[in-house]
C-alpha cells in the first residue's frame, strides 16, 4: 500500500477581499487549484476549491448586563457587527436528493435574500446539506447556522459505541462543509433541554 503524507504550504494572497454577507459587503471569493504531479511531471490528480477569507467572533453586545438579557451576544464578521435575521431552512427543494436541480436551491435561497434574511439555520433532525447549497450561500452572501448533531430534542446518546459513531458522524459533516466561509456558527443537538424531565 502506499504510504499516507501530508504536506503543509503557506499561501500570502496580496490585498485579499474580505468575504461577507451581502447586507454588509460583498462576498468576495477565490478559488484555488492543487495539482499533484509525479516525480516525471505527469499530471496525477487536481482538485479545485472556492474558498472565502473572514474572520467571525461572538462578542459582548454592549449596552446590555448580564441581569437584562440572557445571551446578550452579537456576531462580528471581520470587525462588523452583524445583526443576524434568520429563518429555519426548512429541506431540501425535493425528498428525492438526485432530482434537484441547483437552480431550485438557487431559486429558494435568493426568495430568502428578497426577503431580507441574511441567514439561514439547519436545525438538528435536518440532515446536513448538499454542496450546492453552501456553494450558493457562499456566492449570494447567506450566512448558515448549521446544526452538526443527528439528534433533536433528546439526551446525548448514553450507549457508548452509539455515541462514537453520533460524534463520528459530526465530525463527518463538519469536514465536508468547514471551507464555506458561509459557516459562520456550529451548533451540536437542537433543543436537548426538551429532553430533560
Amino acid at each position: 500500500g502506499l504510504d499516507k503524507q501530508t504536506i503543509k504550504i503557506n499561501v500570502t494572497i496580496p490585498n485579499v477581499r474580505l468575504w461577507y454577507p451581502w447586507d454588509i459587503g460583498k462576498p468576495n471569493r477565490y478559488q484555488a487549484t492543487v495539482k499533484l504531479f509525479s516525480k516525471e511531471s505527469d499530471l496525477w490528480d487536481e482538485f479545485k476549491i472556492k474558498f472565502g477569507v473572514r474572520e467571525v467572533k461572538l462578542e459582548w453586545n454592549p449596552g446590555f448586563s448580564k441581569e437584562e438579557v440572557k445571551h446578550p451576544w452579537v456576531f462580528i464578521i471581520n470587525g462588523k457587527r452583524t445583526f443576524i435575521r434568520s429563518a429555519s431552512w426548512g429541506g431540501p427543494p425535493s425528498i428525492f436528493y438526485g432530482r434537484i436541480k441547483r437552480g431550485d436551491y438557487l431559486e429558494l435561497i435568493k426568495l430568502a435574500r428578497g426577503a431580507n434574511l441574511n441567514n439561514l439555520r439547519i436545525f438538528g433532525w435536518h440532515p446536513t446539506e448538499i454542496e450546492q447549497f453552501y456553494d450558493i450561500c457562499d456566492s449570494l452572501g447567506i450566512t448558515v447556522w448549521q446544526d452538526l448533531l443527528p439528534i433533536a430534542s433528546v439526551y446525548m446518546p448514553e450507549d457508548e459505541q452509539f455515541l462514537k459513531e453520533t460524534l463520528q458522524e459530526a465530525e463527518a459533516c463538519l469536514k465536508e462543509i468547514r471551507n464555506h466561509p458561509s459557516l459562520i456558527m456550529l451548533e451540536g443537538g437542537e433543543e436537548t433541554f426538551y429532553g430533560i424531565y
